[in-house]
């Protein structure tokens, strides 16, 4: 989880940063959207999508790198740099990233997913408080449905899936 400082933060948040360079050798997954916060233990500000990384030293910026760092001048990102890191060495070889905030229907994804994972959650829970299912299988044998069977058939609704048949253990019809 990428964290930056307040002032960044805000950058990020307005959409004037949308790059960072790193000099960890923790490295972010291009199309993995990570959380972003200006101290270890805060919430979460923002989430970023990785989408570009690279590696190159710090003396091949270019003014449009520093523009997409959220500053005006070369000078104004060093001693950024400086404040962050300590010291400047030009020669220094960073991971540069590029990045962009989720877009509204990519949010909107996230909380139905996690809509879902409730509601299959809350299923699960009265599953397990019920009464054990009987079925029918194909050969004529009365059983009971197992555990496994009524998950699996949870997942996949579509298909007909039977409980394990007591004459020929399988799922499957026999």
């Amino acid at each position: 989880m990428p964290i930056f400082k307040r002032k960044h933060l805000k950058l990020i948040l307005q959409g004037k940063k949308t790059q960072t360079r790193r000099i960890s050798r923790y490295r972010l997954k291009i199309g993995k959207a990570y959380a972003v916060r200006s101290k270890m233990l805060e919430p979460a500000q923002a989430r970023i999508v990785i989408t570009r990384a690279w590696r190159q030293q710090l003396r091949n910026l270019t003014p449009e790198d520093i523009r997409k760092e959220g500053f005006t001048s070369f000078t104004e990102f060093r001693q950024a740099w400086i404040e962050i890191y300590g010291t400047w060495n030009p020669d220094q070889i960073v991971t540069a990233y590029e990045f962009r905030l989720p877009t509204q229907k990519q949010k909107n994804r996230k909380k139905k997913q996690s809509f879902q994972i409730k509601r299959i959650s809350c299923f699960l829970n009265a599953l397990r408080s019920s009464l054990s299912w009987i079925y029918l299988s194909t050969c004529g044998q009365t059983t009971e449905c197992t555990w496994s069977a009524r998950v699996f058939s949870l997942f996949h609704r579509n298909v007909l899936l039977l409980p394990r048949c007591q004459r020929c253990l399988l799922f499957r019809h026999c």
